[in-house]
């Protein structure tokens, strides 16, 4: 039987004239303009069957897109992903062949591929970096993002003509290709023996040179913290003489280097100071930093502010290391620095040149100065040993260079002989407070502070009043209270008793003071006495002086207390006191 046509409607035929290519094109524009422009339901159909066709024609481009970005994406992973290389040199191919490549992956294997282009290989250069295929056949480009990063060593020398003599931070030497752009840069004099470069042990390859340090960047040790604000007259009661003899070093190694050396006076400069915790050394110290900026502010005209830092504080943390022969060097290069920087000439303002001084403080010294021998590390005596050499007053940098050294120590028997001998061309030794130096201390901290009316006496007449009546209070043989602790020494025919006063210490007159200090501010604060009392001074001074007593040993009894060379104690007692120091019975 016969299949009956499907009618053909005139809305179809409008569709195949659209479509059909071989009618003009401008024909075509009318009949679709004629179509929007008077709607009929058979033009309404057209334009339905239109939009119907361009939708599925979309549709399936938007297929076939995803089917073929699907298709090379399991091609890459298949294929594997592109890799990174280093291009070391062209292989000279005998015959036509393709141009091929060295070139070094990042775990150091070496392949030859084949370079994509003629003009590819006519553009590479040794150190540039490729990419290659994953199977490392063929370098496809010319890395965009070359890296240069690697291990830092020493430029020596230039070997066979295009590779470089590096040493390593532990001082072995071996022989690295060089970068086409390093090596034109050791030709040119750009980079010379001495200068530091990256360089890729497992590739055989110096990438690049570092940069020069600029400035005082390179000074792994100098101290770059403010300028301490200690002043002498300000804060320091009872300063001690080695104070001005530094500060005078400065001013005349600044002023008249020429005629200090007529007299044979060394420009460096060694202290070694002792004394009990607490008893001033490191405030002394921080003067001591500032008065060295002081004096090299007022010879060169610069601000105090734009001094640049001269200062290098030695810190166990830095110097030790867990690697052997490590420390040592450490110590090495901090000397290396303290000296390369005493002898560098400065320009100032003016246009003068001079040598300016640098300042070496070594604090805790017993740390790194142990007798030899002793029962501790071997290490130590090393490092000893180094410090040692390089303070050695004959050394070309301690005769030649303004180098001042100040070390310090609460334990001066632990350190060795030698070292004290090499550092102490000076020794200052920091005891406890004795009546002259309390009473200067004291009267630094009341100086300034709120103090509590007496009698409409102005401030100034108030603190020096206060200072009297504690100094007498501290000091006065009448005194009738009891003593803080009774000592036994050993083959002593009688107890030794220490008083208050055997107790103080510039730091602890420092407590005592921002004790009452807090204990008057509350009431201040409230509208109270707006003022220090002579009570709270007292009894905060009896407070520091009580919680230094209880922690008393037989064995540390000399780390509070003064006591005789040699003398061993065999006990201690500490003595009853009364609830209430007298002055609190005053009180209304």
């Amino acid at each position: 039987m016969k299949k009956k046509a499907k009618p053909v409607h005139e809305a179809d035929k409008i569709l195949v004239v659209l479509s059909d290519d071989s009618i003009p094109w401008p024909h075509r524009a009318a009949m679709l303009r004629d179509i929007f422009a008077e709607p009929t339901p058979e033009t309404e159909k057209v334009a339905r069957l239109i939009l119907e066709s361009l939708g599925e024609k979309n549709a399936e481009a938007l297929h076939q897109e995803k089917i073929a970005e699907l298709r090379a994406l399991i091609k890459e992973i298949q294929e594997g992903p592109i890799r990174s290389a280093v291009f070391l040199g062209l292989h000279e191919a005998e015959g036509k062949g393709a141009p091929k490549a060295l070139v070094s992956f990042d775990d150091g294997a070496l392949v030859y591929p084949v370079i994509a282009n003629a003009s590819l290989a006519a553009a590479l250069r040794v150190g540039d970096r490729v990419l290659v295929e994953a199977r490392g056949k063929l370098v496809l480009d010319k890395s965009r993002a070359p890296l240069r990063l690697g291990e830092t060593a020493r430029f020596e020398r230039v070997v066979n003509g295009n590779s470089l003599e590096v040493t390593l931070r532990d001082n072995d030497s071996i022989v690295v290709l060089a970068a086409a752009d390093l090596l034109e840069q050791v030709r040119n004099g750009a980079v010379e023996p001495g200068a530091r470069v990256v360089i890729n042990q497992r590739q055989g390859l110096a990438l690049a040179a570092l940069p020069p340090q600029d400035s005082l960047s390179h000074y792994r040790f100098l101290d770059r913290s403010p300028i301490p604000d200690v002043v002498v007259e300000r804060d320091i009661g009872a300063p001690e003489a080695v104070i001005g003899e530094v500060h005078q070093h400065v001013r005349e190694e600044l002023a008249n280097p020429l005629l200090r050396r007529q007299f044979r006076i060394r420009p460096s400069l060694t202290r070694f100071l002792t004394g009990v915790s607490g008893s001033g050394k490191t405030l002394s110290i921080n003067a001591m930093v500032r008065l060295m900026y002081l004096a090299i502010a007022e010879f060169s005209g610069l601000p105090l502010a734009q001094i640049p830092s001269r200062l290098f504080r030695v810190r166990s943390s830095q110097l030790l290391n867990m690697y052997l022969g490590q420390s040592d060097r450490n110590i090495d290069r901090l000397w290396d620095e303290v000296e390369k920087m005493a002898s560098t000439p400065v320009v100032m303002p003016d246009g003068r040149s001079g040598i300016w001084p640098a300042m070496v403080i070594i604090e805790e010294v017993e740390g790194l100065s142990r007798v030899r021998g002793s029962d501790h590390e071997a290490i130590y005596d090393r490092l000893q040993t180094v410090l040692l050499q390089r303070l050695d007053p004959a050394r070309p940098a301690m005769k030649q260079y303004p180098i001042i050294v100040l070390a310090s120590t609460n334990e001066p028997g632990l350190c060795d002989p030698a070292f004290i001998r090499r550092c102490g061309g000076g020794v200052t030794h920091f005891g406890r407070l004795k009546r002259n130096a309390f009473k200067a201390v004291l009267q630094k901290h009341l100086d300034g502070l709120p103090l509590a009316p007496v009698n409409g006496h102005d401030p100034t007449e108030i603190s020096r009043l206060l200072n009297n009546q504690l100094t007498a209070w501290l000091f006065s043989p009448r005194n009738p209270e009891p003593a803080i602790v009774e000592l036994a020494l050993a083959g002593a025919p009688a107890p030794v008793v220490k008083h208050r006063r055997d107790f103080l210490t510039g730091s602890l007159v420092d407590r005592a003071v921002q004790k009452a200090a807090s204990e008057a501010y509350l009431p201040a604060a409230a509208g109270g006495v707006k003022g220090v009392t002579l009570e709270q001074l007292m009894r905060a001074i009896h407070e520091q002086i009580m919680n230094a007593a209880a922690c008393l040993t037989e064995h540390n009894a000399r780390s509070y207390l003064d006591l005789p060379d040699g003398a061993r104690v065999a006990s201690l007692r500490r003595l009853p006191q009364p609830p209430l120091l007298p002055i609190e019975y005053l009180r209304p």
